[in-house]
């Protein structure tokens, strides 16, 4: 298998996670940057073509921030004939999804250190409290040779933050080889920058309810009672026209419910999103 090495590690005591330029000073920007402090010679390698004997995909875990990605930087030191495309996908801890979003094919100029902007157009969200993989990968874009990427030794990035990779040249979706807790990746990043557009307000979670007499819709019109309402979570606590409605039955391998199915017993058990003003979530019923 082939290995990823870092080559003149440094120490480095703080990361660059401050405003922004332009940035305004009420608050601290969202954006992510380990280029500033990069000394511009270390690196991790050999990130390549398939077929060149390297490793054809590389990428940097963060940790969503609830805000809209609009662009990522890395720095590479390649051969023209590298083609790489630029990949964001969530993470799940061992590898990447199916990709929020994929670039066009691309190369550098062939003559040292160059960074290379990916910007994506309508941006997307990276939502707080998911991992997500910012990657290149040159599996199925041709090419030959290969070289390096710029990276730093650093721990200071909100956690998860570290890169990782697969020598895989099949697939990126399946298990990666290396990176967050193997024992070698530790503590390094690599030389890039994460810029965000304005956090967005967390949309509000839906639950399914049942009616209970006296609701109405919002234009007045009475609703028979034991019907599946799809609201927001915690909604009949504050929404007069649902006032009373109970969260669902959940059926063992059927999923939520209103209606009274034979061959199930209540056990007691609630399950699911629970809060707000609601009992724990759905009562469970286990199939006889």
């Amino acid at each position: 298998m082939r290995m990823q090495r870092l080559a003149g590690v440094i120490a480095v005591v703080a990361v660059a996670v401050g405003l922004s330029a332009g940035a305004s000073s009420a608050g601290p920007s969202l954006n992510l940057d380990t280029i500033s402090i990069w000394n511009g010679s270390d690196f991790v390698w050999e990130f390549g073509a398939v077929g060149s004997d390297a490793t054809p995909t590389y990428g940097q875990v963060i940790a969503g921030p609830g805000a809209d990605l609009a662009s990522f930087t890395f720095e590479f030191d390649l051969p023209a004939t590298v083609n790489f495309r630029p990949v964001v996908a969530e993470w799940d801890g061992t590898k990447a999804l199916t990709p929020l979003w994929s670039g066009s094919a691309t190369s550098t100029a062939g003559s040292g250190w160059e960074a290379i902007t990916f910007t994506l157009p309508a941006g997307v969200l990276l939502e707080s409290g998911k991992q997500y993989v910012l990657f290149v990968t040159t599996l199925g874009e041709g090419g030959s040779d290969l070289g390096e990427m710029g990276a730093v030794d650093v721990s200071e990035l909100p956690a998860p933050a570290q890169y990782v990779y697969t020598n895989d040249e099949a697939s990126f979706l399946d298990e990666w080889d290396g990176g967050i807790g193997d024992g070698y990746a530790g503590d390094y990043q690599l030389a890039f920058t994460a810029v965000f557009g304005a956090a967005q307000a967390a949309q509000p979670g839906r639950a399914g309810y049942c009616s209970v007499a006296g609701n109405t819709t919002a234009t007045g019109a009475a609703i028979a009672p034991g019907t599946f309402l799809d609201l927001e979570t915690g909604q009949p606590a504050t929404d007069s026209h649902y006032k009373g409605a109970t969260p669902a039955y959940y059926y063992q391998g059927l999923g939520i419910s209103c209606d009274n199915l034979s061959g199930y017993t209540k056990t007691g058990e609630m399950v699911g999103y629970g809060g707000h003003g609601d009992p724990g979530g759905y009562t469970y019923m286990a199939k006889n």
